[in-house]
């Protein structure tokens, strides 16, 4: 809910209030199969579709055995309270004066459970129900008819609270205050127009964390508090060199919170046979401050095209970043009953979790352009183009044993474009988009890689319209028409090159009627 009301012909009360609220609930269960002294072989682990192959058939029954049964659950549940409010004084014409404060709340919690008997190797365990899966399969392969194997062993498809997994349930809550007081100015110097804005932000933020964290070796209840505050001031700068050319620049100082996944006194396990991951929060993460500024020049050419230079740079002091030790599962505190059946307890796993780092900063240039082709003859002079391309770089330190080594910023691409050819009228018009970026980090990595990469993208997109008449309107999009995949790969010492692939085309389809 928001709103509007003039006091008085120069004083204005705006404000606003909202809540929301997200669930997220998961559950399943799941048989495990296995086929024991059989052997198989990898091939192709440095391209970007390794193979794997058996020496026996995989679509057989008879050749697999009960290994074990899983059953889950995973919640996740996050609510955010937001209140504002603001008084605009007019002081003279093309100035004006803005007070205001606010008020956040953040509140996330979860858990885990999970139930996982094991079967391997114990007697006179029954042969259960299974079936060929052959859809969207390389080759044929047998799984185990899940509702009927549970069902033959008298196990439960559910779990309770007496199955949470140690050290997954947390709960968070983030509460922030806000003043802040802005000056807006529109005048003229010396036949020069200048339009400004400059201000200043006081914030005090209170974090609680509870759940479980590492002490030593064993996972031991916490409830951590945090509390924080500072300013943080900024100025806008618009110069109007002439009715076509502006010169714009801008400073502030930001302040990035952690992620609330990254606050949990909780942990995230992916265990498999050779050891796997344990991704923890850290409820003593701080905020990092950002030191930003950039300039731009800008050309407008009436209603036509447009053409824009700008470059920016920002330092970000005690960035968070990760640290990953490489250490003995049975050192880290979680139970031994969480590994997979066979798996021994001191099988080495990738403990991963956020620090605050030294430091990190990035810089770039951006180039962005519009044009409507209005000189050439009809019909073609409904054609136009728009778009941009972004160089940037950026760095920081990750942390793997100690061992500090430089990376990329996560999700930064080097280089990006977008571009876009329309044709427009007044009735009906439609559009084809083409968006590019190179290579850019995903992860941290883990199981010996250094940094884990998603390979650079190319996406073509379009779209359609049509007014059926002045009230009625017809849309048409078509997201990623090619169906490009996007590969994910890891760059490292091991050289082992990730086979996960997402791909999908949408195509939508809408309509908008004006009252």
């Amino acid at each position: 809910m928001n709103g509007h009301t003039d006091l008085s012909s120069n004083l204005t009360v705006n404000f606003l209030g909202g809540w929301s609220r997200s669930t997220f609930n998961s559950a399943y269960a799941q048989v495990y199969l296995e086929a024991v002294d059989k052997s198989y072989a990898f091939s192709g682990l440095n391209t970007g579709s390794p193979r794997t192959s058996y020496g026996f058939d995989i679509a057989d029954a008879s050749q697999w055995d009960l290994q074990g049964l899983e059953t889950r659950a995973d919640r996740i549940r996050s609510e955010f309270y937001n209140s504002k409010a603001e008084l605009a004084w007019t002081v003279g014409s093309g100035s004006t004066i803005k007070a205001g404060g606010g008020f956040k709340r953040f509140t996330n919690s979860g858990w885990q459970r999970k139930v996982a008997p094991s079967y391997e190797g114990k007697p006179g365990v029954p042969d259960v129900p299974t079936s060929v899966l052959s859809d969207s399969s390389l080759a044929p392969y047998v799984i185990g008819d899940v509702a009927a194997t549970y069902a033959l062993l008298g196990q439960s498809m559910t779990v309770d609270a007496s199955n949470t997994v140690a050290g997954t349930a947390y709960d968070l809550v983030e509460k922030t205050y806000g003043a802040y007081l802005q000056y807006d100015l529109k005048t003229q110097l010396g036949g020069i127009g200048l339009r400004a804005n400059l201000g200043v932000r006081y914030y005090h933020t209170d974090l609680g964390s509870s759940g479980t964290a590492l002490v030593g070796s064993a996972l031991v209840p916490v409830n951590v508090t945090n509390s924080y505050d500072g300013f943080l001031p900024t100025a806008n700068l618009a110069f109007d060199l002439s009715r076509s050319l502006v010169f714009r620049i801008s400073g502030n100082r930001n302040l990035s919170r952690p992620a609330l996944s990254d606050m949990r006194a909780a942990g995230t396990l992916n265990l498999a046979s050779f050891g796997g991951t344990i991704a923890a929060g850290n409820p003593n993460l701080a905020p990092f401050i950002a030191d930003s500024v950039e300039g731009s020049l800008e050309y407008y050419d009436g209603k036509r095209g447009s053409l824009a230079i700008g470059a920016f740079y920002k330092h970000m002091d005690s960035y968070i970043t990760s640290e990953t030790r490489l250490v003995a599962y049975n050192s880290t505190g979680y139970p031994s009953s969480l590994l997979p059946v066979g798996v021994d307890p001191s099988v080495l796993v990738n403990y991963t979790r956020p620090v605050n780092g030294p430091g990190a900063s990035i810089k770039g240039v951006e180039i962005a352009a519009k044009r409507d082709f209005d000189f050439l003859p009809a019909p073609f002079d409904k054609l136009g183009v728009l778009g941009n391309v972004t160089f940037a770089e950026g760095s920081t330190d990750v942390f793997y044993s100690d061992v500090a080594v430089r990376l990329p910023l996560p999700t930064l691409s080097k280089f990006s474009s977008n571009a876009t050819l329309y044709y427009d009228t007044d009735r009906w018009g439609v559009r084809g988009s083409v968006a590019t970026r190179s290579r850019y980090r995903w992860g941290n990595g883990g199981n010996g890689n250094i940094g884990e990469y998603i390979k650079g993208t190319t996406n073509l997109d379009a779209s359609a319209y049509v007014n059926v008449t002045r009230q009625f309107k017809l849309s048409l999009d078509v997201i990623n028409i090619t169906d490009e995949p996007i590969v994910q790969y890891a760059d490292g010492t091991a050289k082992r090159v990730m086979t996960n692939t997402v791909s999908g085309r949408t195509v939508a389809f809408g309509g908008t009627m004006r009252f």
